[in-house]
């Protein structure tokens, strides 16, 4: 095989190179331009990542709190609602004890306690309207009827549609319903909860008064609201049901939402 040397092959490229033909050269600036404005178009979404740095930044404010600063036995969430279930503790059995935090302690008799964020009431066609998701009402118990008094957060893209229902004799009130699309509402911290379930969804009962830790505008507060309660989801929207007597019948309630 005849060889040769580096010199007569760099000739023979400065030879024959201006006679080869090649390919026009990408634009790839207006390419790459072109991906980002495709790339900002699409919606943002919160990473698993972010998520749960979100539950251990709610993890540690619970832990601020020394009355509520043991042991988490379980963290549950369903929908925007999560729900830590820590160790009995003796302070645990008066939420009124829970003091030395910016706190707001309200009457947690057996009615359902009042509205847990600022709102203004409006009508149900109103609510309706300014509501993305569907609002959905209860066809049991089956003389319940339309709710009596309808609620909105205040921002002006609403997130929470709350639904009261009063006893028609004493107007004292019989039923609350939460229909949040925020998917991060609250936080609460209980002793017990009792796993159920609305339409082979999971959903939590807790019975008995307890501590949720909001956020309004950057500030987070406590506060203790009465039991029992029914959460549950479905979908972007999660469920808060103040005001059935027993879990069977906050699962009826629950079960016949249209």
């Amino acid at each position: 095989m005849e060889q040769h040397s580096d010199l007569q092959f760099d000739e023979w490229l400065r030879q024959t190179g201006p006679g080869f033909a090649f390919p026009p050269t990408p634009d790839i600036g207006v390419d790459v331009l072109e991906r980002v404005r495709r790339n900002d178009r699409r919606p943002l979404s919160l990473k698993p990542a972010w998520a749960f740095l979100v539950l251990l930044l709610a993890v540690a404010l619970l832990m601020l709190v020394p009355q509520v600063r043991a042991s988490v036995l379980e963290i549950l969430r369903t929908g925007g609602i999560t729900i830590f279930v820590t160790e009995p503790t003796p302070q645990a059995e008066d939420p009124s004890s829970i003091s030395d935090t910016p706190t707001a302690v309200i009457d947690v008799g057996l009615q359902p306690s009042p509205i847990l964020i600022p709102v203004k009431r409006t009508s149900l066609e109103a609510a309706r309207e300014a509501f993305e998701q569907a609002i959905k009402l209860p066809s049991v118990p089956a003389e319940l009827g339309a709710p009596d008094h309808i609620y909105i957060d205040v921002q002006t893209e609403p997130q929470v549609v709350v639904l009261d229902w009063l006893d028609g004799e004493s107007e004292a009130l019989r039923y609350r319903l939460y229909t949040i699309a925020a998917t991060s509402f609250a936080f609460k911290q209980v002793d017990t909860v009792v796993s159920t379930n609305v339409h082979d969804a999971e959903a939590f009962w807790v019975d008995g008064p307890h501590g949720i830790l909001l956020q309004d505008n950057g500030e987070r507060y406590w506060e203790v609201t009465g039991g029992p309660v029914l959460i549950w989801s479905e979908g972007e929207l999660t469920y808060r049901l103040e005001g059935a007597a027993s879990l069977e019948e906050a699962r009826q309630f629950a079960e016949s939402l249209d």
